[in-house]
């Protein structure tokens, strides 16, 4: 297991395909306490994969997530890693700069 317990890597220019990447070594990193990928446009489909590696980092207390080009279509998937099951420490979470306006069927999946 890596030992990393702050990563920052917000503005680093990092894409949906440096996410999948990423995903790969965060499913090792279950001492992370803290992640900031603000201002990389990582989008819906690079956040499925970050959270799906996260579920192995139930340590971690913040996430940021702010400017990463992710939709309504995260809800879920935002939904998840509020879930206790998920990330139980988790206590701070940025979303700002994304639009996660939530219309119609999303947002009454989301909210179902």
């Amino acid at each position: 297991a890596c030992r990393v317990r702050r990563l920052n890597l917000a503005n680093n220019q990092l894409t949906e395909a440096s996410a999948a990447s990423l995903s790969r070594v965060l499913s090792y990193s279950s001492m992370l306490a803290h992640l900031d990928l603000s201002g990389n446009r990582i989008g819906n489909r690079g956040l499925r994969g970050i959270a799906k590696a996260l579920e192995m980092c139930s340590g971690l207390i913040t996430l940021g997530l702010s400017h990463t080009g992710i939709t309504a279509q995260s809800l879920p998937t935002i939904s998840a890693l509020l879930s206790r099951l998920y990330l139980p420490k988790l206590n701070v979470l940025g979303l700002d700069g994304n639009d996660l306006t939530a219309s119609g069927k999303q947002q009454e999946a989301f909210i179902a």
